[in-house]
């Protein structure tokens, strides 16, 4: 099975088929499919999605992925007998986030643009390489950038405050969604959701 992060859906491709995931209906190769739905490769290999938005993958009747896409926002989660053993997009899931950033070769890269083009897939499509993102809150008025490092504050008090899991990177996905688009509460609800998940799992339920 593969996972493809598209613009504002998933597709997951499951021995030749195609499922959608995500914003206009769970899909299987084109066409649209109810929820909850099951679908078996083998006796004890399977799809189960209960919604367009979340889908597991089960090997040998063990979940091994699940897959939560929205327009802005994706997550994916596998059986820990991958640990250690997961590359690009997914980092390298050793435990520690401040590695993720690195190359084919495992070499440190300074950027999101960097990463991206040491990632391509194809190095000869012609296309330029990937500039580096601007941050948003650059280009918000003084009292938009206020409000939404005022608002991502929260991420540092109660109920976070005493959460184990190192706020930095939330705090700064927070910031970039507020200011570059301060009236999409989705965006903004769902950061505060992954880092109230993050530290669920740490043992520090919010």
């Amino acid at each position: 099975w593969y996972v493809y992060i598209l613009h504002r859906y998933c597709q997951l491709l499951m021995d030749g088929d195609t499922i959608h995931v995500g914003p206009g209906g769970l899909r299987l190769n084109g066409a649209n499919v109810a929820t909850p739905f099951r679908k078996f490769y083998s006796a004890d290999n399977y799809v189960y999605c209960t919604s367009e938005s979340y889908c597991d993958v089960y090997v040998k009747n063990k979940k091994m992925m699940e897959l939560f896409c929205t327009s802005h926002n994706f997550n994916i989660e596998v059986n820990p007998v991958y640990y250690g053993r997961m590359q690009c997009m997914c980092g390298d899931f050793d435990g520690n986030p401040g590695n993720e950033f690195v190359d084919r070769s495992g070499n440190p890269v300074s950027g999101a643009g960097e990463f991206a083009e040491a990632w391509r897939v194809n190095n000869n499509d012609g296309c330029p390489p990937a500039p580096e993102p601007t941050d948003p809150c650059d280009l918000v008025d003084a009292v938009t950038k206020r409000w939404a490092i005022q608002y991502c504050s929260r991420y540092k008090q109660a109920p976070f405050k005493d959460c184990p899991v190192d706020v930095t990177q939330y705090f700064k996905d927070c910031l970039f969604d507020a200011c570059h688009d301060p009236n999409n509460s989705e965006d903004i609800c769902n950061n505060a959701q992954a880092y109230a998940s993050a530290c669920a799992n740490a043992g520090h339920p919010v």
